[in-house]
């Protein structure tokens, strides 16, 4: 499809991709949108029904947490996953 017409990420989908990516820049320019990823940022969306900040915090990017903790992510969430 021409890039013309792909149809835009959702927030979502921006912030599964940055985390993905470790792209510190792409959620820095999240914050403006804290308050509709208040309910994303902790969703286990990640391996092992992980929420992003448990699906990061073994790459040694203190930039990367750091980030997520400026959107809201929960220090205490653990994965989800049931073993």
């Amino acid at each position: 499809m021409p890039e013309s017409r792909r149809m835009p990420l959702s927030l979502r989908e921006r912030f599964m991709t940055a985390v993905r990516d470790g792209d510190v820049a792409a959620l820095h320019g999240m914050l403006p949108e804290r308050a509709e990823l208040a309910a994303t940022v902790n969703e286990p969306l990640f391996g092992f029904d992980s929420p992003a900040l448990v699906a990061v915090a073994g790459r040694g990017r203190v930039d990367l947490v750091d980030a997520l903790l400026e959107l809201g992510a929960d220090p205490n969430r653990r994965s989800s996953w049931w073993a």
